[in-house]
């Protein structure tokens, strides 16, 4: 089983809408333990998501962390944080989202190129940085993160988040070649358009524009991507 049951999940993009329906599957489907990180302090959560956590914690234990995906260094600390809560981490989970649309590459300033694509590359760094230290790797089963179907769809004005999103494949690769000795899997979740915040932002003429190119004409949903997590978790996926 990929997954143990009651493992402890460190879901970085905890409270955003792909980030809580994974958690809620992995509670549902394994009884996980969860820990999630999110860039606003709990406290300044919009009622949604306190009702979301307090849901959760109705259910298993949950333990909330304010960190920034752009910064390796509060990535590692989150980490050990959950360590020190829970004694251990064996499931990974990078479901954090950061996009702004407008900017063709030629305008695009460096801090908004580089802070959207930090913000993919940054888990796998801090992973990668706490397994060669050789801290509780037996303890770690899975780790999973999300690309999407920008990586195959190409918008105008979205050069960052295509970019970050396409290399997620090639790193994902090889980094799931570099745990595979130790027992660990590496996969890559590719959706495609779904309600959240980030698809929100879009303008209604963008919507109706990506809605004509969908056979069935509707966006899928969290809950649709949450059951393809719950799967590579899963005994089946092992």
């Amino acid at each position: 089983f990929p997954l143990r049951q009651k493992g402890v999940v460190l879901i970085v993009g905890g409270t955003g809408g792909l980030g809580l329906e994974t958690a809620r599957y992995l509670v549902r489907t394994a009884g996980a333990r969860l820990a999630l990180l999110g860039r606003t302090a709990e406290g300044a959560l919009d009622p949604a998501r306190r009702q979301a956590l307090n849901d959760l914690r109705s259910q298993t234990e949950v333990l909330y962390l304010q960190a920034d995906a752009t910064r390796p260094e509060e990535l590692t600390r989150a980490a050990q944080r959950t360590r020190e809560h829970f004694g251990e981490i064996n499931g990974l989970f990078h479901c954090a989202l950061d996009l702004a649309d407008g900017s063709f590459f030629a305008s695009m300033s460096e801090e908004r190129f580089r802070r959207t694509f930090d913000s993919r590359a940054a888990v796998w760094r801090s992973i990668h940085e706490l397994l060669e230290r050789g801290e509780a790797i037996e303890t770690v089963d899975l780790a999973v993160s999300f690309s999407s179907l920008m990586s195959f769809w190409c918008g105008p004005g979205q050069a960052n988040y295509t970019a970050a999103k396409s290399g997620l494949f090639g790193l994902t690769k090889t980094v799931a070649k570099e745990l595979a000795a130790r027992g660990i899997t590496a996969n890559v979740v590719a959706p495609g358009f779904i309600p959240t915040e980030m698809t929100e932002k879009l303008s209604g003429e963008v919507r109706k524009a990506i809605l004509d190119q969908i056979p069935l004409g509707r966006l899928g949903s969290s809950e649709d991507i949450a059951a393809a997590v719950a799967f590579l978790a899963s005994e089946e996926a092992g």
